[in-house]
């Protein structure tokens, strides 16, 4: 893969259409039963049982799944959030009690709904599970391309970020940029 440097924005659409079809091309069975093997790897991690609050993403369309994890978190008396994507690009993350009552965005994305009380921060006591559409072994991430989580962890401090991905997803490299963040883990099945 070539150099950031000379990868191009049309290059990188082009990346995330390959990786996108790779990972849509995956069984459904076989994504479900390589979810759960993923889900159960993350919460064996000391990152997971070291933490007092997790932020879990809800799997969309094709992506591996997470219903595991925050149902385990928030059984194990964790702080459990899920991300709301809010006007001008911003996201938050929204506590969550339980796995209903979420609704989709216009993105077509369940998440939860922002109230003044439920608004999360998180702290050096979190772990956060990132999405990705492709993600090298050394936490490299090809996201979706609107920067949502990019922007986000660039202005916190939080204990672990933890990248979810399938077998298939995986590049010896990915294209950066000063912008793009780096997950301190990538686990797949």
């Amino acid at each position: 893969m070539r150099d950031m440097t000379d990868m191009t924005a049309e290059d990188k659409a082009n990346l995330r259409k390959k990786f996108r079809a790779l990972r849509d091309g995956i069984p459904s069975e076989t994504r479900h039963k390589k979810s759960l093997e993923i889900q159960k790897k993350f919460l064996s991690l000391d990152e997971y049982r070291d933490c007092a609050s997790v932020l879990v993403y809800w799997a969309f369309r094709s992506e591996t799944e997470t219903f595991l994890i925050a149902e385990t978190a928030l059984r194990d008396g964790k702080t459990a959030a899920l991300p709301f994507m809010r006007g001008g690009g911003e996201m938050l993350f929204i506590k969550i009690t339980s796995l209903g009552g979420l609704v989709k965005n216009s993105f077509g994305i369940y998440e939860p709904v922002p109230r003044e009380n439920n608004i999360f921060t998180p702290d050096e006591n979190t772990t956060a599970v990132v999405p990705g559409l492709a993600f090298s072994e050394d936490g490299r991430r090809l996201g979706y391309g609107g920067g949502y989580y990019d922007r986000y962890f660039c202005r916190r401090k939080i204990r672990a970020s933890i990248g979810l991905c399938f077998s298939e997803q995986l590049c010896d490299s990915i294209p950066t940029d000063e912008n793009d963040i780096i997950v301190d883990r990538v686990i797949f099945a």
